[in-house]
């Protein structure tokens, strides 16, 4: 029987990023625990094949992708038929033999999950792991139809895939169904909920400005309309949020944005408000088109067809199915990040204040749920499962709270070496003195979205666990001190957070950092810190992940994450500013301690001493006075945990 295990339904509302490490660490957005009553894996795939089989059809094969029809979220459609619930997986049914594919971040868990009777589980990233390509080549009958809904694949996906197939005598096929949801008789319905708007005090530009600067770029491209289909990037756009999806606020749209018209597409069971169409109205000061619904989206891609002669712009994250309503000669695709994603990706002064703000305010939480578990240690029995909860309680304590900005990741041990790990009933270990803890979590504030790691050891750190603890904070500390001319690439950044670990033949199997949303998605993209190519160079006002870690298999984890905010560089004497272009550093706006008892002193150098010495001045001296107000036991704590520390390198 397939395992209870929850739903990770990772609505990240990004392009995940194959970097040659691995993958960004993903967030749980959500969980929802799979019914015990569930079918079983092989039902489930009996009743696929036989559609697949049906003349309606006639496929040999099924391709099933994570994604929905935003190409961000999870379908869950890859957890109901294989038994996955990892946020990233891709699975293939062929008429004899079935292959789910993870990444790094999942290989224990998939392990874990799938029940290898029925699904061959594929290691993403390992040598001798298949690509989808391969796999099909080698399983596929002659002549065969491979199948696919073309509304959760990019064209870019979808031309691939097809060059390749029909290389070997195959044929791709878009289906007019989906033909997991043809045989899920219970898949949940999407969550609708009511709207509000994004306060100018929070997002600081209104949708007039933010349409004038999209309509520059559009007439830059010879375009005439732009189709915007990622979730956030309507969000943002329309300064609106929802909470179709518990712990990132956007809600399910599309926008169609013309050179004289702002076409919005609600579901036609939304409740939205006329103050809520009057909003939109009055800021984006342009003519609003509300005549068609979320359902009859592609009906309007059509109209926008007809009446205009010019390009359609659509990013690259867009679906086929939109792909093919637009004529070919009328397509212009965006290469890379859309305009939208690039404009969001710079945050403006008001947002970048909101950033700040809301991270002291969630330094002062964490905080206080580090002192709690430090005290209660030994007193009482806390597990993954209800610290995390006690966490949230104290983020909710604070101003502007909404949310969590994703499940939190609470490992303990073992688990802390999954690093993409949701505790469940099943896996739910104590927290105890005789081991690693990794807390990785985030919330959402009207002001901003935080996400911070922390790794601890309540008792007594082997020397092996502080070693791989300070190679890995020494490159989160190289990130933090850099200085770089602007656009300077992430994958820069990449090889200095894991030079340390490189000398002691050490990696990590994810990437370096991603950005993040002011009260959007915990995951932005750009900027991101990883060796991939293609992603834009960093600015002034960019917020991003700084995350380095180590992962020890079955026996614990480590990673150190704050949010950090590109700054000008003030400079030293003498330095040159990169010929006139200015020049820049990091600046850590994530408000946590490092854990002192993991450092090994004979590491670090006299300067890293003095950068971390420096980093918890700064946060006594940023959350002391909402720390005391809170929780003077908190602060007088905290104070301890940051008493200076010296390098005793020979």
């Amino acid at each position: 029987m397939r395992s209870v295990f929850a739903y990770a339904i990772a609505v990240f509302i990004f392009t995940v990023i194959f970097i040659g490490a691995g993958f960004v660490v993903a967030k749980v957005i959500t969980t929802e625990t799979v019914p015990s009553d569930e079918k079983d894996v092989s039902v489930i795939l009996s009743e696929l094949r036989q559609v697949m089989r049906s003349s309606e059809y006639n496929v040999q094969a099924y391709l099933i992708p994570s994604t929905d029809t935003h190409l961000g979220g999870s379908s869950r459609r890859v957890s109901y038929v294989s038994g996955f619930t990892g946020s990233n997986g891709f699975a293939i049914v062929g008429e004899t033999k079935a292959a789910v594919w993870v990444d790094g971040r999942y290989y224990l868990q998939a392990d874990r999950q799938v029940d290898t009777t029925y699904w061959e589980i594929m290691k993403s990233g390992l040598a001798d792991t298949k690509s989808h390509e391969e796999w099909m080549r080698d399983n596929l009958p002659s002549a065969a139809r491979v199948g696919l809904d073309p509304n959760v694949f990019s064209p870019s996906d979808f031309d691939r895939y097809s060059k390749y197939l029909s290389g070997y005598g195959h044929t791709l096929v878009s289906l007019p169904e989906n033909l997991v949801d043809l045989v899920w008789e219970d898949k949940p319905q999407i969550s609708l909920s009511e709207l509000e708007v994004q306060q100018l005090a929070f997002s600081g530009q209104p949708i007039s400005e933010k349409i004038e600067r999209l309509r520059s770029e559009i007439n830059n491209m010879n375009g005439e309309a732009l189709v915007v289909s990622t979730l956030d990037e309507i969000a943002w756009l329309l300064n609106l949020r929802g909470r179709d999806f518990s712990t990132t606020p956007t809600f399910y749209s599309y926008v169609i944005l013309t050179m004289n018209d702002l076409y919005v597409f609600f579901h036609k069971d939304r409740p939205v408000s006329e103050s809520i169409k009057d909003h939109i109205r009055t800021e984006s000061q342009t003519n609003c088109i509300f005549d068609f619904t979320y359902e009859t989206f592609l009906n309007g891609l059509q109209k926008v067809v007809s009446e205009t002669t010019k390009y359609i712009v659509i990013p690259s994250d867009g679906n086929q199915a939109t792909f093919e309503r637009i004529p070919s000669e009328r397509r212009s695709v965006v290469s890379g990040f859309s305009p939208i994603a690039r404009l969001k990706a710079v945050k403006n002064n008001v947002e970048a204040e909101g950033l700040k703000n809301c991270h002291v305010r969630d330094g002062v939480a964490v905080i206080r749920y580090l002192h709690w578990l430090n005290v209660t240690i030994g007193s009482e029995t806390i597990t993954e499962i209800s610290g995390a909860t006690r966490l949230q309680q104290f983020r909710s304590e604070q101003e502007h709270f909404k949310g969590l900005s994703f499940g939190s990741i609470s490992g303990f041990g073992p688990n802390a070496a999954v690093v993409h790990y949701s505790p469940t009933q099943e896996t739910n270990l104590e927290i105890t003195t005789e081991g690693v803890y990794l807390i990785d979590s985030g919330g959402q504030y009207y002001d901003g979205t935080t996400d911070v790691t922390r790794t601890i050891h309540l008792g007594e750190p082997t020397d092996f666990e502080k070693l791989a603890y300070t190679l890995v904070l020494k490159g989160h500390l190289a990130i933090d001190r850099a200085i770089f001319p602007p656009n300077t690439r992430g994958a820069h950044f990449d090889g200095l957070a894991r030079q340390f670990l490189f000398q002691e033949g050490l990696d990590f199997a994810h990437g370096t950092g991603h950005g993040i949303g002011a009260y959007l998605g915990v995951h932005e993209y750009p900027p991101s810190i990883t060796s991939a190519a293609g992603s834009p160079g960093f600015v002034e006002n960019m917020f991003v992940s700084n995350e380095p870690g180590y992962y020890e298999e079955n026996s614990f984890g480590i990673r150190i994450e704050s949010i950090v905010q590109v700054v000008k560089f003030e400079g030293k004497p003498g330095m040159r500013d990169f010929a006139g272009r200015g020049a820049y550093t990091f600046h850590s706006v994530t408000m946590v301690p490092f854990h002192l008892k993991l450092i090994n002193t004979d590491l670090i150098t006299k300067d890293e001493a003095e950068q971390i010495n420096a980093y918890h001045r700064e946060v006594v001296e940023t959350v002391g006075d909402l720390l005391k107000e809170q929780d003077q036991a908190a602060y007088d704590w905290l104070l301890e945990e940051t008493q200076p520390i010296s390098s005793t390198m020979l």
